[in-house]
C-alpha cells in the first residue's frame, strides 16, 4: 500500500511545497494522499537516482533469506519509482539511472541468497525496462550492442539472458551491423 500511495504524489507538487519552504505537510496537498513519511521521502528527493539507487544497493549481509528478500522488495519498490517516472522524466536521465540500477542489481544478486527468486525478479524487470527506456533515450546502437555483448559474455553472473529483439527498435541505427555478427558467434547454443 505505501507504494502506491507515494506513486499518486506528484513529483512537482512535493516538490513546490519544499521549495516554497513548508515543512512538507500532507494536508497541504490533499487530504489522504500521502503519509506524513512518505511526504518526507519525496521532499527529499532531489533527482530519479536519489530516488531510486539506494533501493536497489546494499551492503547489507544478503546470505540469510529473510535479508535478501526484505532487500528484493525494496528493488522492487526501486523499478516501480523508475516505471512511474517514465512519462514526466527525460528519456536520457532514466536510462541512465535504469543502466546503474540494473549494474548495482546484478552486483547485490551475485552475494545474496535468492532462493525465493525476489531479486531476480528486480532484475529482470530492470532487463525488460532496458530497451524501452534505451529506444526512448536513442542511445547509439554500437555502444547498446557492445554493452549487450559484455553483459552476456563477461559480466558478474550468467543468470540472465538478454533479449537482442527487445533491442530491436535500436538496430535499425548505424553501429549495429558490425556487433551483430559477433553477438551471433558468442551467443551460447
Amino acid at each position: 500500500m505505501r507504494r502506491s500511495v507515494a506513486l499518486n504524489v506528484k513529483r512537482e507538487s512535493a516538490e513546490s511545497i519544499f521549495k516554497q519552504g513548508s515543512a512538507c505537510d500532507p494536508s497541504a496537498m490533499g487530504e489522504g494522499v500521502v503519509s506524513v513519511s512518505d511526504l518526507q521521502r519525496i521532499c527529499t528527493v532531489t533527482t530519479l537516482a536519489d530516488a531510486v539507487l539506494p533501493l536497489i544497493r546494499t551492503r547489507a549481509d544478503l546470505s540469510r533469506w529473510s535479508a535478501s528478500n526484505a532487500h528484493g522488495r525494496q528493488m522492487h519498490e526501486a523499478v516501480d519509482n523508475l516505471e512511474a517516472a517514465i512519462p514526466t522524466t527525460d528519456p536520457a536521465e532514466v536510462y541512465a539511472v535504469t543502466h546503474k540500477a540494473l549494474s548495482s542489481a546484478i552486483k547485490v544478486i551475485a552475494r545474496a541468497d535468492d532462493s525465493s527468486g525476489i531479486i531476480g525478479d528486480a532484475c529482470r524487470r530492470l532487463l525488460q525496462l532496458h530497451p524501452t527506456v534505451a529506444a526512448a533515450a536513442q542511445v547509439p546502437a554500437g555502444n547498446l550492442a557492445d554493452w549487450m555483448v559484455r553483459f552476456q559474455f563477461d559480466g558478474d553472473v550468467d543468470y540472465f539472458e538478454l533479449d537482442p529483439v527487445a533491442h530491436a527498435p535500436r538496430w535499425a541505427s548505424p553501429g549495429w551491423r558490425p556487433i551483430e555478427h559477433d553477438y551471433q558467434i558468442l551467443r551460447p547454443a
